[in-house]
């Protein structure tokens, strides 16, 4: 499996950061990419908790679980379904305290394409460096909501207070 990480001090207490992080059926508040979420499960955080994330583009969306859960450090979220050209992937979220009001938090993506050989091939060299330029742009809008409390829109644009 191909493993990507990124990190980013974020201007906000743990606390919060977690609090917006992990309300799992409202990630559309913060993920640049994501048009909109909902809950599809019962549970609303920890194990077992659900989504539908739809993408700005109109055609890609994808479903994902929660598969591991440290109240207030971490979570492990999978994708189940979805119109990525994933075989199997999940992103780990950690949340550390960076200082008064700071929290670094850090996002470990594993993924294993479709396609064998050439999926691999084509993984390494156009989906890793766009998965990367994704998640910096997540804790990019991650970081800009907790701050402001503002919506992140398409492409990391500020949509409403």
């Amino acid at each position: 499996m191909a493993e990507i990480t990124v990190a980013k001090l974020i201007n906000a207490s743990r606390t919060k950061v977690w609090d917006v992080a992990s309300d799992i059926g409202h990630v559309d508040v913060f993920h640049p990419m994501v048009e909109a979420a909902i809950a599809t499960s019962d549970l609303k955080r920890g194990v077992g908790a659900s989504r539908r994330c739809d993408f700005y583009d109109g055609k890609g969306s994808v479903d994902e679980t929660v598969t591991a859960w440290t109240e207030g450090q971490s979570f492990t979220i999978a994708i189940t379904r979805g119109t990525m050209p994933f075989k199997q992937a999940d992103a780990t979220f950690t949340f550390q305290d960076a200082g008064p009001a700071r929290t670094m938090v850090e996002v470990t993506m594993r993924y294993k394409m479709k396609g064998g050989p050439l999926g691999a091939m084509f993984g390494v060299l156009m989906v890793g460096p766009m998965m990367k330029k994704m998640l910096r742009g997540v804790l990019e809008g991650l970081d800009t909501h907790c701050r402001t409390g503002n919506r992140i829109g398409r492409n990391g644009a500020i949509t409403q207070a």
